[in-house]
């Protein structure tokens, strides 16, 4: 929500793949005040940006490291000269996809839907994939690879030689019976394997 008196006209202006910028006005002549912007998405934590000190009543905070395709949530933060409590304004704003990748399909030793990949619970397993050539580490929605509707752990690494991302998911040794993995790509685009752990 934010606070119509004091903070006013937010927006949100998304810059390339993984950064955007937020922009706000607190134009009465009292008003001029810092600026700074904490920003989150489901299953991603918080950042919070450095604040700037400059009394100013146009307002242009700068957001870097975003995931693409991803919904965020934001909240900016202004306070004027010997005003103990801040003034805020909230709002949201999707991060863009970014252009379609070549989705070429798991490769062993995961294979690809309707398989079901029998493996031991604990173990890590590399789940690799192609996507086309090398599109950069931040190829991931925010929050994901996901699991059962929670976001799974792991690293992520790209081989030029064999033109293959590998996504190293580290498993839960009380897991038992069906999962899936599912994979949403910068692109929107979703992708699962399925696992039976035993």
């Amino acid at each position: 929500m934010t606070d119509p008196y004091f903070v006013k006209t937010l927006k949100y202006n998304a810059g390339g793949a993984d950064s955007g910028t937020i922009t706000w006005e607190t134009p009465d002549p009292d008003d001029a005040s810092t600026s700074q912007v904490e920003y989150w998405a489901e299953d991603v934590p918080m950042e919070t940006t450095p604040r700037d000190d400059r009394l100013v009543h146009n307002h242009r905070v700068e957001l870097t490291g975003l995931q693409p395709c991803t919904t965020y949530s934001y909240r900016v933060i202004s306070t004027r000269p010997n005003k103990t409590n801040p003034s805020v304004g909230t709002g949201t704003f999707d991060q863009p996809p970014v252009p379609r990748f070549n989705w070429e399909g798991f490769f062993s030793p995961v294979n690809n839907p309707p398989a079901i990949n029998e493996v031991n619970a604990g173990r890590t397993i590399p789940v690799k994939f192609r996507l086309g050539g090398d599109r950069g580490l931040n190829i991931f929605a925010g929050g994901y690879p996901k699991s059962e509707g929670t976001a799974t752990a792991g690293s992520l690494s790209y081989d030029a030689r064999e033109n293959q991302y590998t996504y190293l998911w580290r498993t839960d040794r009380a897991w038992s019976g069906r999962r899936e993995l599912l994979l949403k790509l910068g692109d929107c685009s979703e992708h699962r394997a399925n696992f039976e752990f035993r």
